[in-house]
């Protein structure tokens, strides 16, 4: 089932079918309001061969991808989570299906979004008991091909509306998140057609720039590549704190630094050694890795502790 939903919703990322791509969308702050708005466009024709335009309110910035490299132009910062989140709604809707962990299983349920039952996959835990409602779920329409809701990471919920075909795939045309019940960022497709043979120009314009050896990420993207989890040691195990730390991810997922820039100093020493045991997937860019800089939150409350990206 999960791979029928995979197989037949968002676009076509195999480079097999080229596809045009404009989105529009409203993000909401946790009081409900509309705090920004953006675009994002996208000419894709394969894995190595893709431009992007994203255009917000804070954030204006185009990328390249030839089979010479990946180069960007206008904001120096890479996307942040709401960037990426935008583009990975629609264009691929499982974004949050795939893991590493080998505690979980697959299982089907049956879930109740408004007043409709759906037919559901559910990715369980194995090695410990997590409620229903807190677990990703991807479920199916009347149609059991079609996608119309996701419980992805943390507690976002996507809806899919107006659902169309496109390339033999179904695509949400407004797509509604809600993050712990709110409203948190509406997407609407305002454009999706095929590209013609030869069209557009992949090439970099003038004053774009290759990528160089280290990029700077926060949030969603770095939690989504976290392969192996920290061990707290006796010296901070059983006490309390909260502290922020940075953070260079090697290229080959391992954390070669961490720093300590708030929290208990007494403890600072321990909570960098406890992080410096994660391990990720590396990082690639057109297959290529990189090395990652991010920005990582360490709360101890005793027993308790959350591990977590810091965002902005």
């Amino acid at each position: 089932m999960l791979a029928l939903l995979g197989g037949k919703n968002g676009l076509d990322t195999s480079g097999s079918q080229a596809w045009h791509l404009k989105l529009s969308y409203d993000h909401y702050d946790s009081d409900g309001d509309n705090d920004s708005s953006g675009t994002y466009e996208e000419w894709w024709a394969g894995p190595k061969k893709y431009k992007r335009i994203y255009s917000s309110d804070t954030f204006h910035r185009t990328e390249f991808a030839t089979d010479k490299g990946f180069f960007f132009s206008g904001d120096q910062k890479w996307p942040q989570q709401v960037d990426e989140q935008v583009r990975a709604e629609v264009v691929n809707p499982l974004y949050t299906a795939a893991s590493t962990d080998p505690n979980t299983k697959l299982d089907k349920i049956a879930w109740t979004i408004g007043s409709t039952q759906l037919p559901c996959v559910i990715i369980r835990q194995t090695n410990r008991i997590i409620s229903d409602n807190g677990l990703r779920k991807y479920c199916f329409g009347s149609q059991l091909q079609v996608i119309r809701y996701t419980r992805g990471l943390g507690w976002d919920e996507t809806v899919y509306n107006d659902v169309f075909t496109f390339q033999d795939r179904h695509v949400g045309r407004n797509v509604v998140v809600t993050h712990a019940g709110k409203k948190y960022l509406e997407v609407r497709v305002t454009a999706l057609d095929v590209i013609q043979t030869g069209a557009p120009d992949f090439t970099p314009t003038p004053d774009a720039v290759a990528i160089g050896e280290v990029i700077e990420l926060e949030g969603r993207e770095v939690a989504e590549h976290l392969e192996k989890p920290m061990h707290l040691d006796d010296r901070i195990q059983g006490s309390q704190g909260k502290f922020v730390l940075e953070l260079l991810i090697g290229k080959d997922g391992r954390v070669k630094s961490a720093k300590a820039v708030e929290g208990p100093e007494k403890l600072r020493r321990a909570a960098e050694d406890a992080v410096r045991r994660m391990q990720f997937r590396p990082f690639l860019i057109l297959d290529k890795p990189v090395e990652v800089k991010t920005s990582w939150i360490l709360d101890v409350h005793k027993r308790l502790v959350i591990s977590i990206p810091k965002s902005s």
